[in-house]
């Protein structure tokens, strides 16, 4: 691989954070050379659009790409630094500002420590490294009580970890740079007086010999781009602050498009030379200007130009999909056994796969025994979603074993839960900090009765290493949604998504279950909904067009045997799936979609 495509990343920054640079560095083309603590994402609330889109463009397992070293970091280990440091043309160092508001009450102490920047960066000049980018991300601190996603806040009521500590820097790379060894200084922070989330400030700072340039933008979003981040152990203050006893409970949160414009610009700068930017170049300083100052369309412009495809049939498909969408919302009215011709991914049945409504089975997967781990049954079991409808913290009022679904982001609790996961890269990741997970994993079913599973599992050299571990578990079930699938395998499925598919398989394992937030992204109670309310909400957008153009499918899947599964003795859904008794027109239109 070419020498410029080589690249150190490394820092003090919250590990979800490293974690999303590096997958990002990596799908660009570069060889990258990062620590242990970077290659997980513990942090899985994907929040807006963008977000989810690159969980499902880019949701690489790093220890297993060609492209990714994994290196043991110790910035006082000089010896091991210019080992690493040696075959590198470009080192990243991420950090973090972090602001404070509302109560919280960060201890600092007079004096910052430079010592690991400056011992990599000493490191890096020697060793032949042609550029330093130096990065800081900014992260808001709050108790969660008074500042919202679209919430001004007087920036004077926020105070920054050591506002001197970025211009302290300035002065040293300015003392060493040279025309061979140059500086990119990327730091976010508000864009004016008044701090909101989707609008926030970028300064840009390149330093060669003795000329520095600056310059400043503005980076504008959506409201809704806003993901936590965990303080216990994923983010690390600068000089090492730490939070006041008084102040336990509080959220630090990133937005997401910052994410993304910092990464876009420190590509661009590492693609080019910041003297070709700053000096010779008239079109890279246009361009670079343009996207900066309109980041999304410069964006969209930038990808648009270097896309050698067909230009506007990509950007076509949204289009696509919702008319597909619109014919199977309008069949499903006037002709629901037709529905299945215009599912975009043929995800829905066809006439020939469906099994007759009176014989179809109470619960649509069945127990794979010999790839399920041995769990005991219990009388009775407790199962959590992420719906609105179950307030997350009366989960301690719960009696009897405790089972979460996809909350992939750990919550404080005092009891003992297991954590029920079908993202191989979460349960890796949540195995890493000790808690309790059971896979579930969802096998096809052959005409000849032989199961399949993902065909990514078999392409994880570390997945079967996985049940070494006693906090590892396994639920195997198998597809009975409609008749077997004929060989060869096609590529569709059934969607019925995580919720429906662990409950189906927890109900192997109790005698009763109690099942709270099964609410499948509805925000009120369909009690309290019209007929055409509850129609119109089987379609949501955003969750379809900018994940996996499925969202309609799997809605009408967990609509039905949401309603059905609530009828039975020994399952009590209390989410709003278990509140569908007064739409039974609704569902019956929806069982004619499924079976014959």
């Amino acid at each position: 691989m070419d020498k410029r495509k080589t690249i150190l990343v490394v820092g003090d920054v919250a590990n979800s954070i490293g974690f999303d640079i590096v997958c990002k560095f990596i799908n660009a083309g570069f060889s990258v050379k990062a620590p242990e603590k970077f290659t997980t994402k513990i942090d899985g609330n994907l929040v807006g659009p963008l977000s989810q889109m690159d969980f499902w463009s880019g949701a690489t397992v790093i220890e297993e790409n060609n492209n990714f070293t994994e290196i043991e970091y110790d910035p006082g280990n000089k010896t091991k630094l210019k080992e690493l440091i040696s075959d590198c043309y470009s080192v990243v160092y991420l950090t973090s500002n972090v602001s404070e508001y509302s109560g919280i009450n960060l201890k600092r102490d007079d004096s910052v420590t430079y010592e690991p920047l400056m011992s990599i960066i000493d490191i890096a000049k020697t060793g032949g490294v042609r550029q330093f980018v130096w990065v800081s991300f900014f992260i808001m601190c709050h108790n969660g009580e008074s500042l919202h996603a679209k919430e001004d806040v007087d920036i004077k009521k926020m105070t920054s970890c050591h506002p001197d500590y970025h211009i302290s820097f300035d002065k040293y790379f300015k003392k060493i740079a040279t025309d061979q060894f140059e500086f990119i200084k990327l730091q976010a922070g508000p864009s004016s007086k008044c701090f909101r989330w989707a609008r926030q400030g970028l300064e840009m700072t390149t330093i060669i010999n003795d000329t520095t340039n600056k310059r400043k933008t503005i980076l504008i979003g959506n409201n809704k781009q806003v993901r936590p981040i965990r303080p216990d152990n994923d983010i690390m203050l600068l000089n090492k602050s730490r939070l006041s006893e008084e102040s336990e409970r509080f959220e630090c949160r990133i937005a997401e498009f910052q994410i993304k414009g910092i990464f876009d610009l420190c590509l661009f700068y590492l693609e080019h030379f910041a003297f070709e930017i700053n000096e010779k170049n008239r079109f890279y300083r246009m361009l670079y200007k343009g996207i900066l100052k309109r980041f999304y369309l410069g964006r969209f412009l930038a990808d648009f130009l270097r896309n050698p495809r067909v230009p506007f049939l990509g950007r076509l498909k949204p289009i696509g999909r919702l008319f597909d969408v619109s014919m199977m919302m309008l069949f499903l009215e006037l002709w629901p056994e037709q529905v299945y011709r215009f599912s975009t991914r043929k995800l829905l049945p066809n006439k020939f796969e469906r099994y007759n409504r009176h014989n179809r089975p109470s619960i649509p997967f069945e127990l794979i025994k010999e790839r399920s781990s041995d769990i005991p049954r219990s009388d009775e079991i407790n199962i959590v979603l992420r719906g609105s409808s179950f307030d997350i913290s009366q989960i301690e009022n719960l009696n009897g074993p405790i089972y979460l679904i996809n909350f992939s982001n750990p919550i404080e609790i005092k009891r003992d839960v297991i954590y029920l996961e079908q993202s191989i890269e979460n349960v890796h990741a949540m195995l890493k900090f000790g808690l309790s997970v059971c896979h579930v994993e969802v096998h096809r079913v052959a005409e000849n009765g032989e199961t399949f599973p993902p065909d990514s599992y078999s392409k994880l050299r570390w997945y079967e290493k996985l049940f070494d571990n006693p906090n590892m578990t396994r639920i195997a079930i198998a597809e009975n949604i409609c008749r077997p699938f004929k060989l060869p395998l096609p590529s569709s499925w059934r969607p019925a998504g995580a919720g429906l598919n662990s409950i189906c398989a927890l109900s192997y394992f109790a005698d009763k279950i109690n099942v709270y937030g099964f609410d499948f992204y509805l925000e009120s109670s369909p009690d309290a909904m019209s007929y055409r309310k509850l129609f119109s909400n089987l379609y949501k957008y955003k969750l379809d067009v900018f994940r996996s153009k499925l969202h309609f499918e799997c809605a009408l899947i967990n609509f039905f045997y949401g309603y059905h599964l609530s009828k039975l003795d020994n399952i009590n859904i209390h989410g709003y799936m278990g509140q569908l008794s007064r739409h039974e027109k609704l569902i019956q239109k929806i069982e004619r979609v499924l079976f014959q």
